[in-house]
């Protein structure tokens, strides 16, 4: 089944830390952040120092969601 989408854009693990760490700043920081969306403030700096890969939560609150891609 293919998904047509007139507007793909697609984001890597680092673009969604990027995202990630920019709503950490407006949100007032990690704990602040954790706090807001259901997590702890450990989980928020190990995504935003790469040692922790970004799950579908994360995804969700920063208005992603996880595709697959097919190598060509």
């Amino acid at each position: 089944m293919c998904h047509e989408s007139s507007k793909l854009v697609m984001f890597d693990e680092r673009d969604l830390v990027r995202l990630l760490r920019s709503a950490v700043k407006k949100e007032g920081g990690q704990s602040a952040f954790a706090k807001n969306h259901g997590t702890n403030r450990v989980r928020v700096n190990k995504l935003l120092s790469g040692k922790a890969h970004a799950g579908d939560a994360v995804a969700k609150v920063l208005g992603l969601r996880k595709v697959y891609v097919a190598d060509q």
